[in-house]
C-alpha cells in the first residue's frame, strides 16, 4: 500500500515579545521605537516566503543597526537554522543571552535547533524555559506539542495541544498539530477539520505544512483530486521537498496515471538522495516508486527498488521481492 512518508522539519516561525530590563518586562510592542524593528518584520516576512538567504541579509543589518538587542541576534540565529547553519546560529544564541539571560526567543530558537538534532528533551527544556518568561508564547507552546510528537509519546501531545486550544482558540498552529496526530490515529476526516482550521487561523507558521499533511490525509481518505490541488499549492511554496513529489507521486499512482507518477517518484528520490538526513522513513519511497515500475511492467527496475527499501526495513517491500523478485 502506497502512503506518506513523514518529514521531520519543523517550519514554526518564532515571535515573542518579552525584554526585560533590571526588574521589570515590558511587551516589545510598547517599547520605543528600534531602528531594527522594520528590517527585523522584513525578515519575518522573507522566511514565510522560506526566502531564508534574504531573511538572513535583512536579519544582519538588524543587527548592524541594534547591536545590543537580542531581538536581532534571535532573529538573525532562526534565518541561520533554517539554512541549517547550526553552529552559528547557535553563537547568535549565546550572544542574545548574553544581553538579556530572560530572553525568550533565544530560547524558543534554540529548542527548533535541538529538534533537528533530535534532542528532544534538550529541546523541550528550552520552550518550558520559553514560556516561563512569556506564558502567552504560543509559538513555543506549539513547538512543545511537536516535540512529544516527535519522540513518540502522543498521548503527552494531545494532552497540550488540547489545552492550548482551549486557551487560544484561534491560534492556527495548535490545530495544524492536532490534525497531525489524528492522521497518526488514521482520523482523516476529522484532521481535515483541523487542517481547515489551522489554514483559518494561521499564525506563526508558513502554509507549506499544512498544505502537505492536508493532502495527505485527503489521499488517504481517497479525495485524490483536491489532495492533488494541496501538493501543488505546496510545490509552489517549496519545489525541493522531497514528501511533496511523493505525495503528488501517490495521488497519480491512485488515480492510475503510474508514467506521471514514476516521474514524481523519480524527482522524489532525486531530491532525498541529496539530503537524506531531512528525512524519516524514506524506504516507503523506494517501495512505491517499484510499485509503480512494476504496474509499468519494468520488473527489473521494480526488483530493484523493492529489495533496497527491504534493506531499509519496508516488511511490503520485502515481500514483493519474494512474490515477484525471486526465482
Amino acid at each position: 500500500m502506497i502512503k506518506e512518508f513523514k518529514i521531520t522539519s519543523l517550519y514554526n516561525l518564532f515571535k515573542g515579545c518579552i525584554f526585560r530590563i533590571p526588574l521589570l518586562i515590558f511587551c516589545l510592542n510598547i517599547q520605543a521605537q528600534s531602528a531594527a524593528d522594520p528590517l527585523i518584520t522584513q525578515g519575518y516576512e522573507k522566511i514565510k516566503d522560506r526566502k531564508y538567504s534574504d531573511a538572513l541579509l535583512l536579519f544582519d543589518q538588524a543587527v548592524k543597526a541594534d547591536p545590543v538587542n537580542p531581538k536581532t541576534y534571535a532573529s538573525r540565529a532562526h534565518s541561520l537554522m533554517k539554512l541549517e547553519r547550526y553552529d552559528e546560529a547557535l553563537k547568535d544564541i549565546y550572544k542574545a543571552l548574553s544581553i538579556n539571560s530572560n530572553y525568550p526567543d533565544a530560547y524558543y530558537v534554540r529548542g527548533l535547533i535541538e529538534i533537528t538534532q533530535k534532542k528532544y528533551d534538550l529541546a523541550i527544556v528550552d520552550f518550558n524555559t520559553a514560556i516561563d518568561y512569556n506564558p502567552s508564547y504560543n509559538a513555543a507552546k506549539a513547538a512543545k506539542v511537536n516535540v512529544y510528537y516527535l519522540s513518540g509519546d502522543l498521548k503527552k501531545s494531545e494532552s497540550y495541544v488540547d489545552d492550548y486550544i482551549k486557551e487560544t482558540p484561534n491560534y492556527g498552529d495548535y490545530y495544524f498539530y492536532k490534525g497531525k496526530l489524528l492522521v497518526s490515529r488514521q482520523k482523516y476526516e476529522e484532521a481535515l477539520v483541523a487542517f481547515n482550521k489551522a489554514l483559518e487561523f494561521v499564525v506563526d507558521m508558513d502554509k507549506f505544512e499544512i498544505y502537505l499533511y492536508r493532502g495527505d490525509a485527503k489521499q488517504n481518505s481517497n479525495q485524490l483530486l483536491t489532495a492533488k490541488e494541496d501538493f501543488d499549492r505546496a510545490m509552489l511554496l517549496d519545489n525541493n521537498n522531497a514528501s511533496v513529489y511523493n505525495g503528488l507521486g501517490v495521488v497519480n499512482y491512485k488515480l492510475g496515471n503510474f508514467d506521471v507518477a514514476k516521474l514524481h517518484f523519480d524527482q522524489a528520490i532525486k531530491i532525498l538522495e541529496a539530503s537524506p538526513d531531512k528525512y524519516e522513513g524514506y524506504h516507503e519511497i523506494y517501495y512505491n516508486r517499484g510499485m509503480t515500475q512494476y504496474k509499468l511492467n519494468e520488473l527489473s527496475k521494480a526488483c530493484q527498488n523493492f529489495h533496497h527499501s527491504c534493506q531499509l526495513g519496508n516488511s511490503n517491500a520485502c515481500k514483493m521481492v519474494i512474490l515477484k523478485c525471486i526465482k
